[in-house]
C-alpha cells in the first residue's frame, strides 16, 4: 500500500523539477528557539502499539541553532497491537488559533532542512469545507528528498502534493485549495520495497510558502 503511494508521489515530484522564478515569499514557520517547536506536535506508529522512536528537539550549534526531527524507524510491532504495518514518524504543526496558515495565492512551499540522505514526506492539511463538524481535515503529500549533509531549501509546487486518505491515494480532480491550509508536517517511513529502517534525522530552519509566476 505504501509503495504504492510513494511511487506514485516520486511520479509527481518529477513532473515539476524545474526551478522556476521565485517571488513573494512568506515566512510560515522560522525556527529561533525551543518556543517555536510548542507549536508543533509528534507522532509516530507506536501511539498505536509500533515500536518507531521519534523526538522533536531543539538543538543550539553555530548561527544559534536548529529544530530536529530525530529517531529510528522500525517494522515490529507489539504482540497485542492492531497494526498492519509499523514503520512511521512524524511532525505536524498545530492548527492556528482562527483563520489558517498564510499561503493563499501562493503555489510553492519551501522548505529549509539537512537532510541526512532520507527521503521524507511532506504533508498540507486543508479545511474541508463540504465534510461535516469535526471531520479530519484533507491530507496531501509529496516527497521531500534534500541532499545529505548540506543546508538546502527543497521548494515542492503545490501541483506535486497528491490527496492521499490512511496511506491511500485519493483519485480526485479537486486541487490543494491555498486558501485553506491548516497544518504542515514531514514524515519518515519505511516499508520494505521503499526504505530501509534505521536511524533519522532530519534539521529544520524555517518553512516559507512563495508564488512562481513560471508555475501558473
Amino acid at each position: 500500500m505504501w509503495s504504492r503511494t510513494w511511487k506514485a508521489l516520486q511520479r509527481a515530484a518529477k513532473q515539476s523539477m524545474e526551478p522556476g522564478k521565485p517571488m513573494e515569499p512568506v515566512q510560515v514557520f522560522h525556527f529561533e528557539g525551543k518556543e517555536a517547536l510548542k507549536k508543533w506536535e509528534v507522532f509516530s506508529d507506536a501511539d498505536y502499539g509500533g515500536r518507531s522512536q521519534v523526538a522533536w528537539e531543539w538543538t543550539d550549534g553555530r548561527g544559534g541553532g536548529d529544530a530536529r526531527f530525530h529517531g529510528h524507524l522500525r517494522l515490529d510491532v507489539d504482540e497485542k497491537s492492531r497494526l498492519t504495518r509499523s514503520g512511521f514518524c512524524g511532525i505536524r504543526s498545530l492548527p492556528p488559533s482562527s483563520g489558517y496558515l498564510p499561503m493563499e495565492a501562493c503555489n510553492v512551499v519551501t522548505f529549509r532542512v539537512f537532510g541526512d540522505g532520507r527521503r521524507y514526506i511532506a504533508s498540507l492539511r486543508t479545511d474541508n469545507w463540504i465534510a461535516p463538524p469535526g471531520a479530519p481535515p484533507d491530507l496531501w503529500q509529496a516527497v521531500l528528498d534534500p541532499p545529505p549533509g548540506t543546508w538546502h531549501t527543497v521548494r515542492l509546487p503545490l501541483d506535486v502534493f497528491l490527496l492521499t486518505w490512511k496511506g491511500r491515494l485519493v483519485d480526485t480532480l479537486e486541487t490543494l485549495p491555498d486558501n485553506r491550509v491548516v497544518s504542515v508536517g514531514i514524515a519518515a517511513a519505511c516499508e520494505a520495497d521503499v526504505a530501509e529502517p534505521g536511524p533519522f534525522a532530519l534539521r529544520l530552519a524555517a518553512i516559507g510558502a512563495e508564488r512562481d509566476l513560471s508555475l501558473l
